[in-house]
């Protein structure tokens, strides 16, 4: 599982920085549950916050914070999704 971080990490900076289109998967369930998609949003993931706690763009959903290629950037999963991919294995 990967850490919980801070709401502040979670900025408008890092928010404009990428985004899922960057790992190649389409925005969609399918894809973002699948073992391409769990292995690589895995992979570069460093940590989540409640999207509610976010001063930018707070949502009813997960932001999880990622590294690809020395920038830190972050987008929002749906809570199905985030369980899915980064909790999923754990009851498999």
């Amino acid at each position: 599982m990967i850490p919980k971080l801070d709401s502040t990490s979670f900025t408008w900076q890092r928010w404009r920085a990428g985004s899922i289109h960057d790992f190649n998967i389409p925005c969609r369930y399918e894809m973002i549950i699948s073992g391409y998609g769990k292995m690589v949003l895995n992979k570069h993931a460093i940590g989540w916050c409640c999207g509610e706690n976010l001063l930018c763009r707070p949502k009813n959903e997960v932001a999880v914070m990622f590294e690809k290629d020395g920038i830190k950037f972050w987008f929002h999963l749906r809570q199905k999704e985030f369980i899915e991919v980064f909790r999923g294995d754990k009851n498999d």
